[in-house]
């Protein structure tokens, strides 16, 4: 998985067709599944699941999938109450990406 750096960069150098791509982020606590749920609906292992409810995504990564002819960016991170990342590292991260627009909706898991 890359680092956060490299996914804000390669989100801020996209084109998003608004007519056909969404981007959404997905938020949540640590351990509520909001990489297994990526995983699932683009049917890929492109995001790192853990066993239990501690910490596994430590850096944003955006992933892809098309549905009905739409492409989805989709965007996981940190979770809150992360035993590993202060909330305030993820605020900054989701005011970085939120700065380059086209962000469709911001998920709470």
């Amino acid at each position: 998985m890359g680092n956060t750096t490299d996914s804000i960069v390669k989100y801020r150098n996209m084109h998003i067709n608004e007519s056909l791509e969404k981007v959404f982020v997905l938020l949540g606590e640590t351990g509520v599944g909001k990489s297994y749920f990526i995983n699932g609906i683009t049917k890929s292992q492109d995001c790192d699941v853990g066993d239990d409810a501690s910490s596994c995504t430590k850096n944003i990564m955006m992933t892809n999938t098309i549905i009905n002819g739409t492409n989805y960016y989709i965007i996981d991170t940190p979770g809150f109450q992360d035993s590993k990342i202060k909330e305030e590292k993820i605020i900054e991260i989701l005011q970085e990406l939120r700065k380059y627009g086209n962000i469709k909706e911001f998920v709470r898991f």
